[in-house]
């Protein structure tokens, strides 16, 4: 930032540019420190993300340990019943007591001697427990399996949304980047409103019967991917038949600063002459579209017709040749195509004039 000063277009057009970095060293550590403090609190978003993705992960963790020990169990129990299987077909081969065709009448008997042994012990007065509980339960050669764990809640940082699909994902309404540049860069649409030409030439009406040229600096803000102009600014300026040069830019760009704008542009009469960029205008604008490749400068002749221009500098020819051109005052471009109409009506451009839209003109000159 600091080596800006010494770019040979900075020293070329000093007096504009020097606005220009003066409002950048201003504002530049205040942008810096919010992007710190963005970056923090991106980083404490992200570690609270790792921390419940970490817990996340153990409870799934613990919930594959536990079902590989349900597995094992039940494997264990399937061995355990073919083992009890395989004992009792030994005692009925074994043991000459037992008898096959009797093997069931004697477990039969067995089963019935427990029975009424219990039953008998249940009998005994024994003193009784208060609010005792008798559960009947399954015998079995394992522990029971623990519940599967509830979800851990933590209150410190909120669950994680679901992942939006392809079919529910909404994505804002944007205007399309139709025009490009001749290099193939897109270029955002800027929105004109209709009457800021009709506003410009009355202001411009007292220097225009005086054959003196008027300029004023389109500026507006970004919306949806798309520039519309909603502030004429009339600077302080001195004006010649040919020219128009401002004054007090400072006093200029901290109102555009203030209002929080973009600038887009500038518009300019011809009160004597045809619309067309003059070598000046072209030194001119080539400073407003290196800084915003969307910037244009709108000329206006009232007595000629058309009386209309919407231009920019041809991308990359045009501010190829004008950035290195290092010649002052009016001198001839004999070069072809340094800048073209971009006008999306007639033109196909990027520059839409749409009737109805809301706009301010400021005259800096009356304050």
């Amino acid at each position: 930032m600091n080596k800006l000063a010494g770019h040979p277009g900075v020293k070329r057009d000093a007096a504009m540019h020097k606005s220009y970095l003066k409002l950048v060293k201003e504002r530049a550590p205040g942008v810096f420190e919010a992007v710190e403090e963005v970056k923090a609190r991106i980083e404490e978003k992200l570690r609270a993300y790792d921390d419940r993705k970490k817990m996340l992960d153990d409870i799934h963790r613990r919930e594959e340990v536990l079902k590989a020990q349900r597995v094992a169990d039940e494997e264990k129990r399937q061995q355990q019943e073919s083992s009890s299987g395989d004992d009792r077909a030994e005692l009925r081969s074994t043991s000459p007591e037992f008898d096959d065709s009797k093997f069931d009448e004697h477990l039969r008997r067995f089963r019935a001697a427990v029975t009424n042994a219990v039953d008998h012990q249940s009998q005994a007065s024994y003193p009784e427990l208060p609010h005792l509980v008798h559960q009947q339960q399954k015998w079995s050669s394992h522990p029971p399996v623990p519940p599967k764990p509830a979800t851990i809640a933590d209150e410190s940082h909120p669950p994680i949304p679901p992942k939006l699909s392809e079919s529910t994902a909404v994505e804002p309404r944007t205007h399309k980047s139709l025009a490009k540049t001749e290099g193939g860069k897109p270029l955002k649409t800027i929105f004109l409103p209709l009457s800021l030409e009709s506003k410009f030439l009355d202001t411009a009406m007292p220097n225009t019967q005086k054959k003196l040229e008027t300029c004023g600096i389109l500026c507006g803000k970004l919306s949806l991917d798309a520039f519309f102009i909603t502030t004429l600014v009339i600077p302080q300026q001195e004006s010649t038949e040919n020219t128009c040069q401002t004054k007090d830019e400072e006093t200029m760009f901290e109102f555009i600063d203030s209002k929080d704008l973009f600038v887009l542009g500038w518009i300019h009469t011809h009160p004597t002459q045809s619309c067309f960029l003059s070598s000046i205008d072209l030194h001119t604008h080539n400073a407003y579209q290196i800084m915003l490749p969307e910037a244009i400068a709108m000329v206006c002749s009232p007595s000629k017709t058309p009386n209309l221009g919407i231009f920019r500098l041809t991308d990359p020819t045009g501010i190829n040749i004008i950035s290195k051109c290092n010649r002052a005052g009016f001198h001839p471009h004999d070069e072809h195509g340094l800048y073209t109409t971009c006008d999306r009506k007639q033109h196909a451009g990027h520059v839409i004039t749409k009737d109805g839209l809301p706009f301010e003109c400021v005259d800096l000159r009356k304050q």
